[in-house]
């Protein structure tokens, strides 16, 4: 999920220059790879052009400059959340928020300074939060807690932590609804 915010009145009409955004270089070669290759696919689809275009203007060191607004589609379409919510703090021009719902984000604007108008990202927050609006979560372990888990898994000759650590819980639900009985 991504929380994006916009503060100043104008936000959606600046300009970014992202020469400098795409010549930086990333940790890991082989990620920053693939990064590259979904940004010059989603540069070319916000800026209306073929990804050889967008490619041959990265590697001439021609800058690309992009709409605030075409930049928070790029995130979007770079990074690929299940939910990308874009909060404004000012009204947001119809054609710019349908441009934006239409690629999947959703748009809360002219919140201002009052907290009731974020409610309707707080709802959705708690419904992620609250496991109903996923099917996936990540928990973090302990090593020891890690290592027990490892050492289940081989016991149980099964590779998959989720089976191991559902078949634990139903049988310790199964013992507490024994011990109740």
């Amino acid at each position: 999920m991504i929380l994006e915010f916009k503060e100043l009145e104008d936000w959606y009409t600046r300009i970014r220059d992202l020469r400098g955004y795409l010549r930086r270089p990333l940790t890991a070669e082989e990620w920053r790879s693939k990064w590259l290759e979904g940004l010059f696919e989603g540069l070319a689809d916000i800026m209306g052009v073929r990804r050889s275009e967008v490619r041959q203007r990265v590697e001439e060191s021609t800058s690309l400059r992009v709409r605030e607004y075409q930049l928070v589609k790029l995130y979007y379409n770079t990074y690929r959340p299940r939910l990308m919510i874009l909060v404004s703090r000012t009204r947001i021009p119809k054609e710019i928020t349908m441009e934006l719902e239409s690629s999947g984000i959703r748009v809360v604007d002219d919140v201002g300074f009052e907290p009731r108008n974020l409610e309707p990202v707080a709802e959705i927050l708690d419904n992620v939060a609250s496991f109903e609006g996923g099917d996936r979560i990540s928990v973090s372990l302990s090593s020891d807690t890690a290592k027990l888990l490892a050492h289940a898994l081989e016991i149980l000759g099964d590779r998959s932590v989720e089976n191991v650590i559902r078949r634990a819980l139903v049988s310790l639900l199964e013992v507490v609804q024994q011990s109740k009985l």
